[in-house]
C-alpha cells in the first residue's frame, strides 16, 4: 500500500488576512520612513525578515494582496534576493485574482520582457484591465502602447485619451506625453500653452517622485517651447535639487 498523503487543511480567509495584516504592520516603518522620520524608525533587517515570512505565508495561502507584496519584495530585492521570474509569478497570481496593482506590474513586466517573455499584446491586455480600474500608471503606459502601435493598433487619439485620464490623476509620464502631443498636434489640436502647462506639471511630478533625469528632461522641453518658461516660479531650483541617477543627495 502506498504512502497516504493527507491534504493540508485550508487556511481560513480570516487567518490569511490576519497574517497579511501582521506583515503590513511590521513593514509600516518602511512605508512611513522619510515622510515621518521624526517619529518612525527605519526598518531593520530583522523587521523585513519577519515581514517576509508572514507575507509568504499569506501569499501561499491565497491572499492576493500578500501575493502582490511578495512580488514587489522579489522584484526589488527587499528582505530577499531579487528574482524577476519569481516576482512575475506572484504578480500573475494576484492579477488573476483581480489585484489591480498586480495587473499593472504584469503588464509592465511583459512589455519589458522582465521575468517573462515579451509580448506586447498580452501586456496591453493586462494594462487595459488595470487602466479600466483607474490605475494611472497603467493608463499612461497603455497610452504609450497606442502611440507606438505596440500590441495594439497605432492610434494617436486613443493614446491621448488614456494619457488624459492618467494626467488627471497626476501621473507625470502622462503629463509629459500629453504635453508633447499638444506641442506637435499628434492626436490632439496643437496647443503651445497647454503643452507648456503639461511639461511644467510633468516636471513638478518628477521632482516629487525623485526622478531627477526625467525632471530635467521635462524642464528642457518646457524651455524649448519658449525660453521665458525657465522663469516658472521655483521650478528650475526644484529640478536642480533632485539628484540625477548615480549622484548622492546634497
Amino acid at each position: 500500500m502506498g504512502t497516504v498523503r493527507h491534504a493540508r487543511a485550508p487556511i481560513s480567509p480570516v487567518k490569511r488576512a490576519a497574517a497579511f495584516a501582521l506583515a503590513a504592520a511590521i513593514l509600516l516603518p518602511a512605508l512611513a520612513w522619510g515622510q515621518a522620520s521624526t517619529w518612525v524608525r527605519p526598518p531593520t533587517p530583522e523587521d523585513e525578515r519577519r515581514a517576509a515570512q508572514w507575507v509568504r505565508f499569506s501569499a501561499e495561502n491565497g491572499e492576493p494582496w500578500a501575493q502582490y507584496m511578495l512580488g514587489t519584495m522579489l522584484e526589488f530585492g527587499r528582505a530577499m534576493p531579487p528574482d524577476a521570474g519569481a516576482a512575475f509569478g506572484w504578480y500573475l497570481k494576484a492579477a488573476e485574482a483581480g489585484d489591480v496593482a498586480a495587473q499593472f506590474r504584469c503588464g509592465l513586466m511583459v512589455h519589458e520582457g522582465r521575468g517573462t517573455a515579451r509580448d506586447d499584446a498580452v501586456a496591453a491586455d493586462w494594462l487595459r484591465k488595470a487602466a479600466e480600474a483607474d490605475n494611472a500608471d497603467a493608463q499612461s503606459l497603455l497610452g504609450t502602447l497606442y502611440a507606438f502601435g505596440q500590441g495594439v493598433p497605432a492610434d494617436e487619439a486613443e493614446a491621448v485619451r488614456w494619457w488624459t485620464r492618467a494626467a488627471k490623476a497626476g501621473q507625470p509620464d502622462a503629463w509629459f506625453n500629453l504635453a508633447a502631443a499638444r506641442a506637435n498636434g499628434r492626436g490632439i489640436e496643437t496647443d503651445p500653452a497647454g503643452a507648456a502647462n503639461g511639461y511644467a506639471k510633468a516636471a513638478w511630478g518628477y521632482v516629487a517622485a525623485g526622478r531627477g533625469d526625467d525632471a530635467h528632461r521635462a524642464l528642457e522641453a518646457l524651455i524649448g517651447l519658449d525660453p521665458t518658461h525657465a522663469e516658472v516660479p521655483g521650478l528650475s531650483n526644484a529640478v536642480e535639487a533632485v539628484p540625477l541617477p548615480g549622484e548622492s543627495e546634497p
